[in-house]
């Protein structure tokens, strides 16, 4: 039963990292969209170009929601946070 959980458990962190890359690709495409923006608006951007950008974010909008989701769902598998003793609270209160 423990390699079982052990497999699992290296499973969701697998998914748990490719969440992470999916949002990090999800920021990059609004920071690429912001960039456009202010290019524009500086008069040395096109229009294509923001076209273009928007239509990336807009593509990345639904992996947003599904990064989101399987975040909260590796997370609620793997358990409650650990979080380390606090050293102001004495270790037998």
């Amino acid at each position: 039963m423990s390699g079982a959980r052990d497999e699992l458990r290296a499973d969701l962190v697998v998914k748990r990292d490719e969440a992470s890359r999916r949002l990090a690709s999800a920021v990059s495409a609004l920071e690429s969209v912001r960039l456009s923006l202010l290019k524009l608006k500086a008069g040395a951007g096109t229009v294509g170009e923001l076209t273009a950008d928007l239509a990336a974010a807009r593509a990345l909008t639904e992996s947003i929601g599904y990064t989101a989701d399987a975040r909260a769902e590796v997370e609620r598998l793997l358990g409650p946070k650990r979080t380390p003793p606090d050293p102001m609270i004495p270790a037998h209160a």
